[in-house]
């Protein structure tokens, strides 16, 4: 804060100030009755569409006063610049399927054995295609694995849980598309994922 260099007190104040705000933010905004942006949420709880325009409204207002400070000092033509750029990358990298090819779990809801204990269970996926090198493969939508091998142990997971898995090909680092998930439910039944990408 270049303003303030000859100020340390009024410096602290307003970098303090706002760093604690939002550093404390599950307090400052804790009364706030607004959890999600959901049509389905706004609707349950009271002063929720109330809250949401006061926001806004500030938010319209902060960003017009700095677009206004920006043109004053004539960066505005180079900002714009970027935030177009930046605009259309966005669009432009929206994320959806590649179109990639496919790889395809072997274990099935008619193979899946339910009397087996999870720590004991491993699932397994067909081989290598193409010119693929690996596959990746998400539990949860987190990945636990990432190489060449052709089965995955389930041991380290919680078997009073759903668990969720998508497998994906890759090559040199980049991942190709995801299948649909396979669901293993708590109950023992594996439900096969649907057809096409995630």
């Amino acid at each position: 804060m270049p303003a303030f260099t000859k100020a340390p007190l009024e410096a602290a104040v307003w970098y303090l100030a706002p760093f604690w705000a939002g550093v404390l933010t599950n307090l400052t905004t804790d009364k706030l009755p607004i959890s999600r942006l959901t049509a389905s949420d706004l609707s349950r709880r009271s002063g929720a569409i109330a809250a949401l325009v006061i926001i806004v409204v500030i938010v319209v207002i902060i960003v017009a006063n700095q677009v206004c400070v920006i043109r004053k000092t004539g960066w505005l033509p180079h900002y714009l610049k970027w935030y177009i750029l930046g605009g259309l990358v966005t669009l432009l990298r929206q994320d959806g399927p590649q179109g990639s090819l496919l790889p395809e779990f072997l274990t099935n809801s008619t193979n899946f054995n339910a009397s087996i204990p999870l720590v004991n269970q491993v699932i397994a996926w067909d081989g290598l295609s193409g010119t693929w090198d690996g596959f990746s493969l998400l539990v949860d939508d987190v990945e636990r694995y990432l190489g060449t091998a052709l089965n995955f142990s389930l041991a380290a997971f919680d078997p009073t849980i759903p668990h969720f898995f998508r497998l994906a090909y890759t090559w040199g680092g980049d991942t190709g598309d995801f299948t649909m998930p396979a669901t293993l439910w708590p109950n023992g039944t594996w439900v096969d994922p649907l057809p096409g990408p995630s």
